[in-house]
């Protein structure tokens, strides 16, 4: 992926962004713009969203089946701790 933000790629190689898309990740991230990096973040790790060379494509079946964190506290503790941004990690 470049070093563009998931969310950024995701509106650029994407076709067409599935409305189901849009109402989970808008929902569960309440228009915080760093829910919404991690949240897009998350369905590329789950598979629902598949990164191709040229253009992504979004899986709506897996879309389905993964769940999303529903707060930003749940959503923190979900990342992985590889992933958290380097100002939110223990030393």
């Amino acid at each position: 992926m470049s070093e563009q933000s998931p969310v950024a790629e995701l509106l650029r190689r994407v076709k067409s962004v599935p409305k189901t898309l849009r109402e989970r990740v808008v929902g569960s991230s309440d228009g915080n713009p760093f829910c919404l990096e991690e949240l897009v973040g998350m369905l590329i790790e789950d598979g629902a969203i598949r990164i191709g060379p040229e253009r992504w494509q979004v899986d709506a079946g897996r879309l389905d089946q993964v769940r999303l964190p529903s707060t930003l506290t749940a959503l923190l503790q979900a990342l992985r701790p590889a992933r958290r941004h380097p100002d939110l990690r223990c030393q």
